[in-house]
């Protein structure tokens, strides 16, 4: 009878350690929702952070070019031209493609490659964050 009643016992116990292994449906609902939930607040908080990472990137573009036009100015005694430009390197007030320094030796501020020098192309945009 001992054998018997150790056997159930066993029995039991198994059946209950079995029961307790792993996560219910609602249990794993319940932390996906909640990870949701942290994941959407946290959310703005990030692309605020990308936006400022990609800002200080520009703004270090910019004063690198500004100096490189300064210096080539300086140096060849000649105008030379920073503006936007776009993929053709054609000056665009609405360009966002890049940055470009340029001589400008007949003085029309837009780059011509058979009459001027191009000095520097800064691009501007990056992957961190999408401007559309």
């Amino acid at each position: 009878m001992t054998k018997l009643i150790n056997h159930s016992l066993l029995l039991s116990y198994n059946l209950n350690r079995h029961k307790t292994q792993g996560f219910t449906l609602v249990e794993l609902m319940v932390t996906i929702v909640i990870f949701g939930i942290i994941i959407s607040l946290g959310l703005p908080s990030f692309n605020n952070i990308l936006q400022g990472i990609e800002a200080r990137d520009i703004r270090s573009k910019i004063n690198s070019a500004l100096r490189t036009a300064k210096i080539e100015s300086f140096t060849r005694h000649q105008y030379v031209i920073m503006c936007l430009a776009n993929i053709n390197n054609q000056c665009d007030k609405n360009a966002t493609e890049r940055l470009i320094v340029f001589t400008d030796g007949d003085n029309n501020h837009s780059y011509d490659a058979a009459q001027n020098t191009l000095l520097l192309i800064q691009a501007l945009r990056t992957c961190i964050h999408n401007h559309k």
